[in-house]
């Protein structure tokens, strides 16, 4: 049995709140194990520990609600591209496209997700529908079955939706089957696929049809793009539907007297989930706040992705569907030259945060529920969403400060691991030094996030955090070439805030840091080339050492040393092309000293620590 354990985490519980816990997966099964039916029945030792460093370890997220990602769009057939290829060329083309993005979103914290499909030709649905039953790729999210948003939604809420395409359901139950069944999958069958069904109530034939469709196996009636009253609205949740699509978009404004499906949100014995698209465009924070307050146990974050949503694409026009084109802004997917709404460009972790931001939650805990323990409640996954045991093993680590993904694992195997971007926790890095060439005035280099994300990814740039200067230096700095700076020795790091201020502080995502390197001789400078360099290779033998070998309790002590004395920005081979003449006294090497020398010493440093601490 090979067991992986997450510990030194807290855990995320079904009420939102954290709690300090262990947890143990069987990566052999993929499924959560008992710890102590593991140590003590068993009697068997983890053959991985991750250490989580403090942070959040929560069920992986599920997204509900996304309609393409990473270029591919789930409705769009055949697949972009293939229109000459043959149907098994096609087929093969569209699995791929949804392989891709199950490989990608994990980087979100996604780990399960309902492709959905919108209103289109009815003919085309026979050809998607058999393609989107659950399917799990190794190192990719799962993907669950399908969401079904359209055609059977009202012309007056349409949104994005083609109006040609739109239908009634005059036959009620069979009309709808009509739609989605094909001769390989039928809504009637278990397993078939479908898992969510939005429709609109005030469509003619649906409010008839939502009973017996509540009623199928493994399938959940959605409200949405309806003007439903809130009456009607009421009946359909009695009947049998369990979701609001979208909250607040696609449907009338709350209105006093009629809140329309909005009101469902109301107290009444039967309040349905309800989706919430909290990019910071579809809908206000303070709309957010005001439902996530009302109802905060049926708050389900979506995406609503389209095709569109990458991290790495540039804003601008691009091509859609159906000769339609969007224009990209940010977040905002608009229908070109219109101000019409497409759907978003947000991840679903971006909207954990925003959540948390928009609420004035303390912690993560309440907004990683509305992606992770709720979507799965209302799909009635037991086994998925949730840190139980016999659960699979989808986890996430979210940073408790940022809310940023730290890493994500798929049944307890490493499927995504952050690779720190420079500017992961700093807004721009300032780097500030007195110049011996420059009568020893302060001087400023002033990286932007592109530069110095730039020669990161070139290998320039090396940054290492928390490592400390054990000189003691104390510097007091009132702005970049402003006031007086006292330093006492040749280097330290200070974090500064300007706009409130202050000389020292803990560090938060607005701050600025300053590299202060104060020059005096060149022999000063080759002993601190020194020493920077013996603590870059030393930093470099623990990364290697914890990942060749295993966490130790050099590892944790490390860690622990690094987290609590600050922050500090250790360069290598710093180059600046914009002004070299200000840079290349950052990190000369003495010429006296040859590598081997400084491969020696950090590796003496790395043996001592380890022996010290036994």
């Amino acid at each position: 049995m090979k067991v992986t354990k997450f510990t030194n985490c807290v855990c995320l519980q079904r009420d939102g709140s954290l709690a300090h816990a262990d947890v143990y997966v069987d990566t052999h099964t993929g499924k959560i194990i008992s710890g102590q039916d593991f140590f003590y029945a068993a009697q068997e030792l983890p053959s991985q520990i991750i250490d989580c460093a403090g942070d959040i370890l929560s069920p992986g997220l599920i997204d509900v609600q996304i309609n393409g990602a990473y270029g591919f769009d789930f409705s769009l057939w055949p697949p972009l591209g293939t229109e000459n290829l043959s149907k098994h060329e096609q087929t093969d083309a569209y699995l791929a496209g949804l392989d891709r993005v199950a490989g990608k979103i994990v980087e979100t914290g996604t780990t399960s997700f309902l492709p959905t499909i919108i209103t289109q030709q009815q003919d085309l649905y026979r050809e998607i529908i058999p393609l989107l039953g659950p399917r799990s790729q190794a190192n990719s999210a799962h993907i669950l079955g399908y969401h079904a948003e359209g055609p059977f939604i009202a012309g007056s809420r349409k949104g994005a939706h083609a109006p040609p395409f739109l239908l009634t359901a005059p036959r009620g139950l069979s009309s709808i089957e009509g739609v989605y069944d094909s001769a390989a999958t039928q809504l009637r069958t278990p397993d078939s696929g479908v898992k969510l069904l939005t429709l609109a109530p005030d469509v003619d034939g649906i409010a008839g049809a939502i009973a017996p469709l509540a009623q199928l196996p493994g399938v959940v009636v959605s409200i949405g793009h309806s003007d439903a009253d809130v009456d009607l609205a009421s009946k359909c949740v009695d009947d049998g539907a369990r979701f609001i699509t979208h909250l607040f978009n696609a449907m009338p404004q709350l209105h006093h007297r009629d809140p329309g499906v909005i009101g469902l949100l109301g107290n009444q014995p039967k309040r349905p989930f309800y989706g919430l698209i909290v990019d910071g465009v579809h809908v206000h924070p303070n709309a957010v706040r005001l439902a996530y307050d009302a109802h905060p146990s049926g708050c389900i974050l979506v995406t609503d992705a389209m095709p569109l949503m990458d991290p790495h694409l540039g804003d601008g026009i691009h091509d859609w569907r159906d000769g339609r084109r969007l224009f990209k802004q940010g977040a905002r997917l608009y229908l070109e030259n219109t101000t019409t709404l497409a759907g978003s460009a947000s991840t679903l972790d971006e909207c954990v945060r925003n959540l948390k931001s928009f609420t004035n939650s303390r912690c993560f805990g309440g907004a990683l529920a509305c992606a992770s323990y709720h979507p799965a409640s209302l799909l009635q996954l037991t086994h998925k969403g949730n840190l139980d045991v016999g659960s699979d093993g989808d986890l996430v680590i979210v940073d408790r400060y940022t809310g940023k993904v730290k890493a994500t694992y798929v049944k307890g195997e490493s499927v995504y691991r952050l690779v720190y971007s420079v500017f992961h926790r700093f807004k721009r890095v300032l780097f500030v030094y007195v110049h011996v060439c420059n009568d020893n005035r302060l001087t400023t280099v002033d990286l932007g996030d592109d530069v110095v994300d730039h020669a990161a990814s070139f290998g320039y740039v090396t940054l290492f955090e928390g490592i400390v200067s054990p000189l003691n230096c104390v510097c007091t700095v009132k702005g970049p070439g402003k006031g007086r700076m006292e330093v006492n020795d040749w280097f330290l790091v200070d974090i500064v805030e300007e706009s409130r201020g202050k000389d020292h502080h803990e560090a938060s995502q607005d701050d600025e840091v300053r590299f202060v390197y104060n020059n005096k001789t060149p022999s000063q400078y080759k002993l601190l080339d020194s020493f920077l360099l013996v603590l870059c290779l030393s930093a470099v033998l623990e990364f290697v050492y914890a990942l060749c070998i295993d966490n130790t309790p050099y590892n944790a002590f490390l860690g622990s040393f690094i987290s609590k004395v600050g922050q500090f920005i250790l360069t290598v081979n710093l180059r600046i092309q914009s002004n070299p003449s200000n840079a290349h006294h950052f990190t000369q090497i003495s010429p006296e000293r040859s590598f081997a020398d400084f491969v020696f010493a950090s590796l003496l440093l790395h043996f001592c620590a380890i022996s010290f601490l036994g």
